[in-house]
């Protein structure tokens, strides 16, 4: 049923005033008082991101499903909260004004909000009940949560695990429709993802008796061996064959009249066919494909607090640069990242976001050349309802508003129209954005990182860029050098040749890593990260060749022919003996300058040797 926004009574689902009722007793067991203050402590952020950490696969799959649910609310003054099993609140995005008003009862990351704590409440109380639920004003036991009104459903894992909540909190003053539906349909679609990504190298199988349910979050799903032994199936598809929640999966040739093996039945049946089942039903089925091998540029998923520091590798240039953004994080500098396209100026955004005070804020990223320049400041700036023609109803929030206490990211500033810069130069000063067809003006607070691969200064001097603008942007310059410049690349190969996988990393020849070391890389890290995961798809045997590299990669060496035919692992010692040699053998310097530990250091020595 709905339930609204507003202080007028809500429609509840039948029983829900008993279970409110139970809420409150076990609050009053837990030795709160409704007339108690807010309980205002987080866990400090070192200790939350060990939390997270421990969440990783949660908040991999659950955060671009809050992202888009935030997106279906925009306007509402609405936030989502994601929380742990224990009531721990992990993740929070939405709307900056309610998100700031949140922070009088710690509704934010870090906060526990278990019924132990917070007494009746719908995270909590979600938690400890199992059971999707709104919880609306006065409903809360602490008199101080009842400006809230909050829509929860849990969160399980196949075999019924609790992993946590998602949650929709907003003003109970506020009007406009509570979304319990889009949070139930949001955690099925976390919950149907980390399914596929618990099980990826299982036969996964998606089963429905309704085509138009089938390809949709709702859908069953099975997870077997290759010989049909089951590992797995989610709530849907327990449902559709009448299995008790914790029952053992069955076997392939329990459920289908179609063989003992899925792979023979379905060898590679990515769209839907008909397959009878054990009990004379027609079951629509459909094979998900296995998901291809990923290679990660380095430090995709840096380490929490030492996001940059992941990103060292041995390079003097990257090196520096990192210790120049290391001591103005948190400073309010702007920080301006220039070089060729794909050296890596995305990667190194997000790592500056990682290690600022608001890394549990949002990032957002904003490709100035990829955005119409007739949309650009509706995108930036936002719009109230009717600001333009096709304009969405009820308005839309800006790049500007949504990176509210984290990171706005303006990757190719340089390509952003003249007409628009005299706008965002005042936001920066103002540090508040007027949305189009609004004279309300909305204040905001986020870190600014920028990139483009033009002459910012040049384009000052032809009138292109404004120097106000520029001047504004320019507190800190980093230059990330191209990938031939670079003297870490034997260090990089091998860093993403082993990224993403717990498999042992495919080798190299010597004459495979010979033309890799003497290639020129125009496409610098995004080229080096295409031709690693197409040669790795291709070495079957785990040893990567010449055969297996493009054909360009013999035609544009970049060193001369004497040093072609060293091998990677003489490139890495030569580069530690010169980094030793310049620092007069200082093993922690030189340990810090190639980005190493020192025990990994004195390994090196010890192999070289």
């Amino acid at each position: 049923m709905t339930a609204r926004l507003d202080s007028r009574p809500v429609p509840r689902l039948a029983g829900h005033a008993d279970l409110i009722a139970h809420a409150h007793a076990r609050s009053a067991t837990h030795g709160l008082r409704r007339q108690d203050a807010p309980d205002l402590d987080r866990l400090p952020r070192s200790e939350l991101e060990l939390r997270r950490e421990q969440h990783r696969t949660l908040l991999r799959q659950a955060t671009p499903v809050m992202t888009e649910l935030c997106r279906q609310l925009a306007g509402t003054r609405c936030m989502a909260v994601l929380s742990g099993p224990d009531g721990l609140l992990l993740h929070a995005d939405g709307d900056a004004r309610f998100l700031r008003r949140s922070e009088q009862v710690a509704l934010q990351p870090g906060a526990d909000w278990s019924e132990g704590r917070k007494g009746t409440n719908a995270i909590g109380t979600a938690l400890a009940t199992g059971t999707p639920l709104v919880v609306g004003g006065p409903e809360h036991f602490l008199d101080a949560n009842r400006f809230l009104v909050c829509a929860c459903a849990p969160i399980e894992d196949a075999d019924g695990t609790l992993l946590g909540a998602l949650d929709v909190s907003g003003d109970a003053s506020s009007s406009g429709l509570h979304p319990l539906t889009p949070v139930q349909t949001a955690v099925l679609q976390m919950e149907h993802c980390l399914f596929l990504a618990r099980h990826a190298d299982a036969v996964c199988l998606a089963v429905d008796d309704r085509p138009q349910r089938l390809g949709t979050p709702a859908e069953g799903l099975l997870a077997f061996t290759p010989d049909g032994r089951g590992l797995a199936m989610n709530r849907a598809a327990r449902r559709l064959f009448g299995l008790h929640p914790r029952a053992l999966p069955p076997a392939f040739a329990d459920l289908f009249d179609a063989g003992c093996e899925p792979e023979a039945a379905l060898p590679h049946a990515t769209e839907s066919r008909t397959v009878r089942g054990r009990d004379g039903c027609d079951w629509l089925v459909r094979r998900y494909p296995a998901p291809a091998p990923v290679v990660r540029p380095p430090a995709v998923e840096p380490v929490a607090g030492r996001a940059l520091s992941a990103l060292q590798s041995g390079d003097p240039v990257i090196n520096a640069a990192i210790g120049k953004l290391k001591r103005v994080l948190g400073k309010q500098v702007a920080v301006v990242l220039s070089g060729e396209t794909g050296t890596g100026k995305e990667l190194f955004a997000r790592a500056i976001h990682d290690d600022t005070p608001g890394r549990d804020g949002p990032f957002v990223a904003v490709n100035c050349a990829a955005i119409p320049e007739a949309l650009i400041e509706a995108e930036l700036f936002g719009y109230e309802e009717g600001a333009f023609t096709g304009a969405r109803r009820k308005g839309g929030i800006g790049k500007l508003l949504q990176a509210d206490r984290g990171t706005l990211f303006l990757d190719e500033i340089g390509d952003m129209p003249t007409s628009l810069q005299a706008r965002l130069l005042r936001v920066l000063q103002e540090r508040a954005v007027t949305p189009l067809g609004s004279t309300r003006t909305l204040p905001t607070d986020f870190m600014l990182v920028c990139a483009t691969h033009r002459d910012l200064r040049a384009m000052v001097d032809d009138g292109s860029f404004r120097a106000d603008l520029y001047y504004r942007l320019n507190g800190l310059t980093i230059r990330l050098p191209a990938l031939r410049e670079r003297v870490d690349l034997a260090a990089l190969i091998g860093r993403m040749l082993g990224a993403g996988t717990t498999t042992p990393p495919p080798r190299l020849s010597d004459a495979a890593a010979a033309l890799l070391l003497g290639h020129d890389w125009p496409g610098n890290l995004r080229e080096l990260a295409t031709v690693l995961h197409t040669a790795r798809c291709l070495a079957d045997d785990g040893l990567i060749d010449v055969e297996h590299l493009p054909d360009e990669l013999t035609t544009r060496p970049r060193l001369p022919p004497a040093a072609t035919a060293v091998r990677l692992c003489e490139h890495q010692d030569r580069l530690v003996a010169d980094t030793l040699e310049r620092l007069g053998g200082n093993i922690s310097a030189a340990a810090r300058a190639l980005g190493i530990s020192r025990n990994r250091l004195y390994r090196q020595l010890a192999r070289a040797r």
